[in-house]
């Protein structure tokens, strides 16, 4: 297995291709591209966690490895050709199943639109991501949240709200951070 720094934004391209006895990998949070064929032909590896920071999984990132299962954390809007080509996924988790669609070209901006209720049965999603949609750019909604707040911040302690995009309906709850400001009031006395 792999530590990564918590510094870690972006794995690149090859980064640990062929890498052949690597088993098990831990993505943190602060990354958030996976590029290209970065860890093509791990196929010892078996287990990745990706952090929920990650925006993009390039093609062939994890092509020819021994991945069964994996989690598509909700921040991620784009998935390159053949991510997950030849692996032996039976399990695909979107936590975020609204608003996939899919395209030949790697550069558009609209495509043919993903069943979300087929995203959020794990066996058709991999089924999708390993036949069906395999030679396809996948992307996402690029989320513009609003936010309603459940627990207001003060200035030293954080919140918390539920944050909905927009355009697609996905929603999670999540932390408000604290304002740091801190509301003075002044009070008059009069010393006699």
């Amino acid at each position: 297995s792999i530590q990564f720094p918590a510094t870690l934004r972006t794995i690149g391209t090859g980064a640990f291709m062929e890498c052949r006895k690597l088993t098990s990998v831990e993505i943190p949070g602060t990354v958030t591209s996976i590029h290209s064929m970065a860890f093509y032909n791990c196929f010892s590896l078996t287990s990745v966690t990706l952090g929920d920071g990650i925006t993009t999984v390039g093609g062939g990132a994890f092509q020819c490895t021994g991945l069964t299962s994996v989690v598509i954390p909700g921040s991620v809007t784009g998935i390159g050709y053949g991510a997950f080509w030849d692996c032996s996924l039976t399990e695909v988790v979107f936590e975020n199943s609204e608003g996939w669609w899919y395209s030949s070209d790697p550069k558009a901006t609209s495509g043919t639109d993903i069943s979300a209720t087929d995203l959020a049965d794990p066996a058709k999603a991999a089924e999708y991501l390993m036949s069906t949609y395999l030679e396809y750019y996948w992307k996402s909604c690029v989320h513009e949240y609003n936010v309603t707040v459940t627990v207001t911040p003060t200035c030293g302690k954080a919140g918390s709200g539920v944050y909905t995009c927009t355009e697609c309906g996905y929603s999670y709850t999540g932390a408000i951070a604290a304002t740091g400001e801190h509301k003075y009031r002044a009070v008059v006395k009069e010393i006699k």
